[in-house]
């Protein structure tokens, strides 16, 4: 009996033993590889984009390091590493040969990433550093996808990028001094120059923006009976003389020309809640009659036509006062919706100063402009590919 018993605790024992031992091995990770390692970056940039400003793998990783230094080799003036099936260029090897083009393919395999090296003192040191005296502008490729930090705009690094219009990640203004994001159809700063006469737009910001396929201006062209009333060419020509680009950050003819005020009293009208007027082949809303009742919807037609500006009104001393001004209200901070088919504002709607705020948002496929999901701080004009904000919350200081 007592044979028995021990052979029972003894059959116990080995069973929970061997049942540890099973959840030991079930919780044993596989041991991470040098190459892993060295990918394992590629998830690890801002939070609005995952492929950019990634904090090099070789800062952190001595698996890593062990890669890197097992597979850099030097091609086409570059040292470069195996990069999640294509290439990262690691180093230029001779800055001062170099025509600051990154080859869309080395070894016949895409160039995916700009990455870090390590010196000689074992430190992780960016593709090309520029003082401010050497800062050039580099020009990307459609297949560069992921950037280490250490590889944008800062006070350490004055690079800049240029990309082309059909660039999937990134884009550039029209100066090629800022430089931005795309992920998911939304766009955020990524890095900028101070010499491009902007404040910087801090590239740790996670509030996501979206971005928009450039479109051709529109140009309708057929005769009007508006269209030969006195003072109609001076009323238009703000079309193409925006502050931002040409047809964003208008100055409104109203204020400058009293051919164009002739104009605007000759043609303006209530409809719908607001006082509009024609303006080239569409509508443009000069006022909103009753700023307390308005839902901040632009229609995207009145009167059958195309709403395509929001345009401004006239006081009484002849300066152009934006369309949303309400008299009661001196802090005015609506959210604003625009359709597709509005592509003019006058500057008087762009936020100015302490005084007067609207918030501006789009849908996604606005051809014109883009702005953020979640929130409403930055708003861009996108025009023939080029991004440009022209909006800037208060609390970073003002354009």
């Amino acid at each position: 009996m007592k044979k028995l018993i021990s052979l029972i605790l003894i059959s116990a024992f080995l069973f929970a033993l061997c049942s540890c031992s099973s959840e030991v091995k079930k919780k044993t990770k596989k041991a991470q590889t040098p190459y892993e390692a060295y990918v394992s970056d590629c998830k690890k940039g801002f939070d609005y984009a995952s492929f950019c400003g990634m904090a090099s793998s070789l800062e952190t990783s001595e698996k890593a390091r062990e890669y890197f230094t097992s597979n850099s080799r030097k091609k086409d003036g570059f040292l470069i590493t195996d990069y999640l099936g294509g290439i990262c260029v690691n180093k230029v090897l001779e800055p001062e040969k170099w025509d600051y083009i990154i080859p869309e393919k080395i070894e016949d395999k895409p160039v995916v990433k700009l990455g870090c090296y390590l010196d000689k003192e074992n430190e992780v040191k960016p593709f090309i550093k520029f003082n401010n005296e050497g800062a050039r502008r580099i020009s990307l490729p459609d297949s560069v996808k992921y950037i280490d930090d250490q590889n944008l705009y800062s006070s350490y690094n004055r690079v800049y990028y240029k990309v082309s219009k059909s660039n999937p990640y990134f884009a550039t203004d029209r100066e090629r001094n800022l430089f931005f994001v795309k992920n998911n159809g939304y766009i955020n700063p990524a890095a900028n120059s101070r010499s491009s006469g902007y404040y910087d737009l801090y590239y740790y910001r996670s509030s996501e923006r979206k971005v928009n396929k450039s479109a051709s201006p529109k140009d309708e062209k057929h005769d009007a009976a508006y269209k030969k009333l006195h003072g109609y060419d001076e009323y238009v020509s703000d079309r193409d003389k925006g502050a931002v680009t040409s047809f964003c950050g208008l100055p409104s003819s109203l204020g400058t020309s009293k051919n164009a005020r002739e104009y605007y009293k000759n043609n303006v009208r209530e409809v719908d809640g607001f006082l509009v007027t024609d303006y080239l082949y569409g509508i443009c809303i000069n006022r909103v009659l009753e700023p307390s009742k308005w839902n901040g919807k632009i229609p995207e037609k009145i009167e059958d036509k195309p709403v395509i500006k929001l345009g401004s009104f006239p006081d009484s001393n002849n300066f152009a006062e934006s369309f949303a001004h309400d008299d009661e209200e001196e802090f005015n901070n609506w959210e604003v919706y625009l359709p597709e088919t509005v592509k003019y504002i006058d500057n008087s709607n762009l936020r100015s100063g302490y005084f007067f705020k609207l918030v501006f948002s789009v849908d996604k496929e606005n051809p014109y402009y883009a702005t953020g999901s979640e929130y409403d701080n930055y708003f861009y004009a996108i025009e023939d590919g080029y991004v440009q904000p022209v909006y800037i919350d208060t609390d970073q200081g003002e354009m």
